[in-house]
Order: C-alpha cells, then structure tokens, then sequence
C-alpha cells in the first residue's frame, strides 16, 4: 500500500504491515508541521517530504525496539513486532 501526504513524504507498506499515523499536521505555507507515525510490524519504505526539511526534528518513526528522528531523505524501516 502507497500513501502520499500533503508535505509530498511517500510511505509504501509492505505485506502484513501495522502502522499508525499518530500525528500529522502540515502547513502548506510555512511547511511546518509535525508528523508521528508508530511502526507496529513489516516494513515500511519512506521517501521524505517538505516537513522533515522545513522542521528538522519534528518527524519521528517509532518501532518496539527504535525511535527514528528524520531530517529529509529516504530510508526502509523493518520491525519483526513484538
């Protein structure tokens, strides 16, 4: 499954995969928001946006065992769950 957000961040899930999007906020002026999103099991490919690049610290992945912080690139994400 493929989602495209508003700030232009592609998340594609894998078979199987659990996440929830637990924060998103994106100001399509500014660019500043917040996104948090919470990586339950799969994975997950993750091409960023315009938020990560507008407000550094303000994009996180979180997994059972990691917190991941963003600053603008593109990166999998793989979580056996607990």
């Amino acid at each position: 499954m493929g989602i495209t957000l508003r700030d232009s961040t592609s998340l594609t899930a894998g078979a199987n995969t659990v996440l929830t999007l637990d924060r998103y906020e994106f100001n399509s002026t500014t660019h500043a928001g917040a996104m948090q999103a919470s990586l339950q099991k799969g994975s997950l490919a993750v091409i960023s946006g315009k938020l990560p690049k507008a407000s550094p610290d303000s994009v996180r992945f979180q997994t059972s065992s990691v917190t991941l912080g963003v600053r603008g690139t593109s990166f999998i994400i793989e979580s056996a769950g607990e």
